[in-house]
């Protein structure tokens, strides 16, 4: 059987994230405590009791997500036989994935996700911008309600997460104009939780930053395959990443395309790591030969597996 490794992005953060796994294996925990020492605060504590509002903040929520989703990486290696074909991200999640992979180490991607957080936060006045997702508009309808809504300042896709669902980013006046005219076709629209209006040309000051960034660091060769946001196809290389992750601030996700080459390969399986299982969803809207699982259904994969010859 052939895996695929689904890691999320922001947004699926929440308070008491991870505090299962830490109970059931509460070998993570130094994971946890490493994390602490590299971002000098106590992330441990943020992930299990909050504030919410202080982990919403991007500059927390990225490291707090990478670091659940690496935790349960681990448990897959230490608890099943499963190894991935092949990982995909959604935004942030990409960087998760490249760690995961071997090719950036867990204390460079929390230092990475964490800078990363910041500079998208910095990148345009706190209110200034929005994100707001579509839901029942194609991707060509969308775009005409940019196109004619452009004297409102600029607003770009910025995620194609399914046929279905559309979600938009740019200047808070366009994004909200946009929104009201799509609700008038019928579409159902809600605005994102987020502080900067990510994967848009607003985020080029973040996009110029975050290179600056990866330039401090030595990357690794992948051991497993890791499809960039960017081309929507694998890393050829650890030489690809500096490029590829400065591309993906500023430009659209576009995980319908993701999904549908995941689709076209020998995948059978999809399992997406923690928070919550967004991917999941998304993926099985897809309807394709691909059985879609997320990690909380560890002891229903784990009998899968104990039936089937990996």
């Amino acid at each position: 059987m052939y895996f695929a490794f689904l890691f999320p992005g922001q947004g699926s953060q929440h308070p008491g994230m991870g505090a299962n796994y830490i109970k059931e294996f509460p070998y993570i925990k130094e994971y946890y405590l490493e994390a602490n020492e590299v971002l000098n605060f106590d992330m441990l504590d943020l992930c299990l009791n909050g504030p919410e509002e202080e982990l919403n903040l991007t500059a927390n929520a990225q490291p707090a997500i990478l670091a659940l989703s690496y935790c349960a990486f681990q448990i897959l290696l230490k608890e099943t036989d499963i190894k991935p074909f092949l990982m995909a991200g959604h935004s942030l999640g990409e960087i998760s994935a490249l760690c995961c992979s071997g090719a950036i180490k867990f204390k460079d991607a929390l230092k990475i996700v964490k800078k990363r957080g910041e500079l998208m936060q910095l990148a345009v006045s706190q209110g200034d911008g929005a994100m707001l997702a579509l839901n029942g508009l194609s991707v060509t309808e969308t775009q005409n309600l940019l196109v004619a809504n452009v004297h409102n300042g600029e607003a770009v896709i910025s995620n194609i997460n399914s046929r279905n669902q559309i979600v938009i980013s740019g200047e808070k006046k366009s994004v909200e104009a946009v929104g009201d005219e799509a609700s008038r076709l019928g579409a159902i629209t809600m605005p994102l939780k987020v502080s900067a209006p990510f994967h848009s040309p607003l985020m080029k000051p973040a996009a110029l930053g975050l290179e600056a960034e990866l330039n401090n660091y030595r990357f690794s060769s992948l051991n497993y395959p890791v499809i960039s946001n960017a081309t929507c196809k694998p890393y050829m290389d650890e030489n690809e990443i500096i490029p590829l992750l400065t591309e993906q601030v500023t430009s659209a996700v576009n995980w319908l395309k993701i999904m549908d080459y995941i689709g076209k390969t020998r995948v059978d399986i999809s399992i997406e790591l923690p928070p919550k299982k967004t991917l999941t969803k998304l993926f099985r809207s897809q309807k394709n030969k691909i059985h879609n699982y997320a990690f909380d259904q560890l002891d229903e994969i784990k009998t899968l597996l104990n039936n089937v010859e990996i």
